[in-house]
């Protein structure tokens, strides 16, 4: 009788000792990169980013100092996938630097923009006590389809330690790319 009471002792100490952490959720924020301002009045729609597979996941993923080997985090994850998210807020922040605009993400092809805002994703990561990293391919086309401009803007931004720096640090990356965007944007359509 000695050995049942034990057994249901242990089994009830193992049940309180296997509690398993909370996983954190973190988003992007729209911020205004530069105090810059453009005045026209445009539509530009945002497409879907392209993500490469090795962050096309909810872990938020650092990488080693090494800068080769890859960590997804479990316990630390994006509030939603990247590829929904960070359109929506890169139309946000070019909203904020065109603010007599429409501009968001593109819900569908048959949308009639002046402008369309297509983004490939190299690497958006980064390295504890390092940097964060934004890496992307971008360009603008025309209401037609036709290329306008295409360049890549290689971002980053000191990060510490923490998955709430590394997403602060994130936001203000993409803040940047829209700044850069928006800066050609003016220079196509003065």
């Amino acid at each position: 009788m000695k050995k049942l009471y034990l057994l249901g002792f242990l089994l009830c100490l193992g049940g309180c000792i296997g509690t398993s952490q909370t996983a954190k959720f973190y988003g992007l924020q729209a911020e205004k990169a530069t105090e810059q301002s453009y005045k026209q009045k445009l539509s530009v729609g945002v497409d879907a980013f392209s993500i490469p597979s090795y962050i096309d996941k909810p872990q938020i993923v650092i990488r080693a100092a090494n800068n080769v080997e890859i960590r997804p985090s479990e316990m630390n994850r994006w509030s939603e996938p990247l590829n929904v998210m960070m359109p929506r807020i890169l139309a946000d922040d070019l909203s904020l630097l065109f603010p007599a605009s429409l501009i968001k993400p593109r819900g569908y092809d048959r949308e009639n923009f002046d402008y369309v805002i297509a983004v490939e994703v190299n690497r958006f990561d980064g390295s504890w006590k390092e940097e964060a990293v934004l890496d992307v391919w971008w360009n603008i086309t025309d209401k037609n389809g036709k290329t306008l401009s295409r360049k890549r803007s290689n971002l980053r931004a000191p990060l510490k330690t923490s998955y709430d720096e590394l997403a602060q640090a994130q936001s203000r990356l993409l803040a940047e790319l829209a700044a850069e965007i928006a800066a050609e944007i003016n220079r196509l359509h003065p």
